[in-house]
């Protein structure tokens, strides 16, 4: 029995195989320091924009996935992750200017539901984030509303967090919840 060579090529995360060169899929990788954005375009009329939570930030495998990647991926969802850096609570006003661009730029137009998704810290961002697209689902799961300590004062277990720029725009995900669906 022959005696199989081990490859030479390195590992790659799933999602690169529908992004790199020849392959099918539509979309793209954005990456800065704080966070990365992977959108894979998949047939439908669903999109999936999820959050990584604080456990994720210190991972840098090079085979992460944004959360919620192998479900998109199995549901043939179209899905647009965001993948955390550093644990700022998405509290930077570069992630925040870039969802009101791609809102202004019609990225979210043709898609008959759009669905926010997160876990604690992806579910903050889930909530606040999903105010630039008027009529998006949201499941946030144990998520915080705001880490404000002008709004929410007794809230200490998160301290470095608190320290984040709370006046940047959308930074209190209740107030912010009118425009969107809660599933049941």
């Amino acid at each position: 029995m022959a005696e199989q060579a081990p490859s030479d090529s390195p590992e790659t995360p799933r999602w690169l195989d529908d992004l790199r060169p020849g392959a099918e899929g539509e979309g793209f990788f954005e990456k800065n320091l704080r966070h990365s954005l992977m959108f894979i375009k998949r047939p439908g009329d669903r999109l999936l924009v999820t959050f990584d939570n604080l456990s994720n930030v210190n991972d840098d495998s090079v085979m992460r996935e944004p959360w919620g990647f192998k479900f998109a991926q199995d549901s043939a969802l179209s899905h647009l992750g965001v993948m955390a850096h550093v644990s700022d609570w998405y509290r930077d006003a570069d992630i925040i200017a870039r969802f009101q661009n791609l809102a202004r730029d019609g990225f979210f137009d043709g898609y008959a539901r759009v669905v926010f998704a997160g876990v604690s810290m992806g579910g903050y961002a889930a909530l606040s984030l999903s105010a630039v697209v008027p009529g998006a689902h949201v499941i946030a799961i144990n998520p915080q509303s705001t880490l404000d300590p002008d709004l929410v004062p007794w809230e200490t277990r998160y301290e470095n967090r608190r320290r984040q720029d709370w006046t940047l725009p959308l930074g209190d995900g209740a107030a912010l919840t009118s425009g969107v669906s809660l599933p049941l």
